[in-house]
């Protein structure tokens, strides 16, 4: 699994549902790119729903919004480098 050379640039755009969760739940990335940069954000509103609710610890959207509220500075900072690298 996830052993396709994908662009950067697609990432989000290429990547599957189950390659979502194994990469997440595996440790191999961080749910935080997905709800810190635009093109991730759009990719998980296009995830499947019944994933994400079996994997509702990882992709708490409560959780994660409130992190974003109070770490404004940190997600302006990941977001221009995700966009300066091409995310």
């Amino acid at each position: 699994m996830c052993k396709k050379k994908v662009n950067k640039k697609y990432f989000f755009e290429k990547i599957l549902d189950n390659e979502i969760i194994y990469l997440v739940r595996n440790g191999y990335i961080n749910p935080w790119i997905f709800f810190v940069s635009e093109k991730g954000f759009e990719r998980l509103k296009r995830m499947n729903k019944n994933l994400l609710e079996e994997n509702y610890f990882y992709f708490d959207l409560k959780k994660w919004n409130k992190k974003i509220y109070f770490e404004k500075e940190k997600v302006k900072y990941y977001r221009n480098i995700m966009n300066s690298k091409g995310f």
